[in-house]
């Protein structure tokens, strides 16, 4: 079992977006534990809608890198993680798994207990948490998605 970190700090979102893409290696499951995402600057209240599905379009190079931490004494992360996807390069849901509006200035949080955790099997479709409708006016946005890679 190795448990990673994806975080992004401090991006400028004011359009729909992947906020995180995330494509299992051949050889290991991955199961998501946690994603929050929050924002550092508006001070007005608006509701956003967020998407949580799987995806059979391969976004591996499109986006940010994004170099997942450890969060145990050792492992390397086998999974490709991207943030902040746009326009044309936005993934196609094939499997919808969840849909939730925030409220921008409390944020949004998925901590689910274990059996209701999303799993993603080795070397098959992509997960992609989206912010599915652009903001009123440009957020600056935080976030962390935590998983575990299996195998």
């Amino acid at each position: 079992m190795a448990m990673y970190a994806a975080v992004f700090d401090g991006i400028s979102v004011d359009a729909i977006a992947d906020l995180f893409y995330l494509k299992p290696p051949s050889t290991r499951a991955v199961i998501i534990h946690e994603i929050r995402i929050t924002q550092e600057t508006s001070e007005t209240s608006e509701t956003l809608p967020l998407k949580l599905f799987r995806t059979a379009t391969d976004n591996s190079a499109q986006g940010t890198g994004n170099t997942p931490a450890t969060l145990g004494a050792d492992g390397t992360v086998a999974s490709t993680v991207r943030t902040l996807i746009t326009g044309a390069n936005l993934s196609a849901e094939t499997t919808l798994l969840r849909v939730e509006s925030e409220n921008v200035l409390g944020g949004w949080h998925y901590l689910p207990t274990p059996e209701n955790r999303i799993h993603i099997v080795p070397g098959g479709n992509g997960f992609a948490v989206k912010l599915k409708t652009a903001p009123a006016a440009a957020l600056t946005l935080d976030g962390v998605m935590v998983f575990e890679e299996v195998g």
